[in-house]
């Protein structure tokens, strides 16, 4: 599966939907985090999330899923 850029409005909307909840804001990043445990950095000043992040925040929801 080709991932693209994303807009950081879509990946917060779907990890909101994944159930995950943002717990912390370190300098550029804020910390999202799954009930499971599972965790993710997301850039946020940024309006586009770069396709590699995007794949990363991907498996993150797909390992929450999993668990």
């Amino acid at each position: 599966m080709v991932v693209k850029d994303e807009p950081a409005r879509e990946v917060s909307k779907r990890l909101k939907e994944a159930g995950c909840v943002r717990v912390s804001t370190d300098g550029r990043h804020a910390k999202w985090r799954h009930p499971s445990g599972v965790w993710v950095p997301v850039p946020e000043s940024h309006r586009m999330i770069s396709a590699g992040v995007v794949r990363k925040i991907d498996r993150a929801i797909a390992e929450s899923e999993g668990k």
